[in-house]
């Protein structure tokens, strides 16, 4: 269990990448609730791709949901936040300093 587990108290909607079709679209295996962190803010990072971008919402998410580290998941955020799908830039690995695993995710959109 992670310290940051009460602090994940919002939800979004996950839906996680499966595979590219024939003609490139995507699919998506089926969606789930999941607890989240949403903090509007406006920051610097370093997209996926390795372009500079601006990221507008950071979203926390446990360890549990297993991410594509190609930004290729879609997230929904809840109605508060318009319902928006907002694209992936960067993810972050969250290392605890006392066990030195993860200890969350954070999604850069």
């Amino acid at each position: 269990m992670s310290e940051f587990d009460g602090l994940l108290n919002q939800s979004v909607t996950f839906e996680g990448f499966n595979s590219l079709d024939q003609y490139g679209d995507p699919s998506y295996n089926a969606s789930s609730t999941v607890s989240a962190k949403i903090d509007l803010r406006i920051k610097k990072v370093v997209t996926i791709q390795g372009q500079d971008a601006v990221s507008t919402t950071l979203i926390i998410l446990p360890t549990s949901v297993s991410l594509d580290m190609y930004g290729r998941d879609r997230i929904t955020l809840p109605a508060a936040y318009g319902s928006k799908q907002p694209v992936i830039l960067a993810i972050e690995n969250a290392i605890d300093n006392d066990t030195g695993i993860n200890d969350h995710w954070e999604v850069s959109t």
